[in-house]
């Protein structure tokens, strides 16, 4: 609300949308969401449903990417010894996601 003289004018509620930086917790959870089998690995298709999720532009050449930046035993998957190297790959591609919030 805003008063000019003896006239007052409310300005409605809106949402504000902003992008903000994705934490490596957010990301953690984000691929661990994307293990659809649950086994504790990811392979190129979780890979690339998590991209895709993050919003990646080419979320299966990102896939095969972390895959060959990350995957020290060459087996073709992202395990619990890999996530952490993961994680760094992904933080450096500097994701952001919508982050809502009201102004008056």
């Amino acid at each position: 609300m805003v008063h000019v003289g003896s006239v007052t004018v409310c300005f409605p509620k809106f949402e504000v949308k902003e992008k903000v930086s994705v934490t490596k917790e957010q990301l953690f959870k984000i691929f661990r969401d994307c293990d659809k089998n649950n086994d504790g690995r990811l392979d190129k298709e979780e890979l690339k449903e998590a991209f895709r999720v993050l919003g990646s532009w080419g979320p299966s050449i990102r896939a095969h990417r972390a895959i060959h930046h990350c995957d020290n035993n060459l087996d073709g998957v992202i395990d619990d010894q890999e996530i952490s190297l993961l994680l760094s790959y992904a933080d450096q591609q500097g994701y952001k996601v919508a982050y809502k919030h009201s102004v008056m």
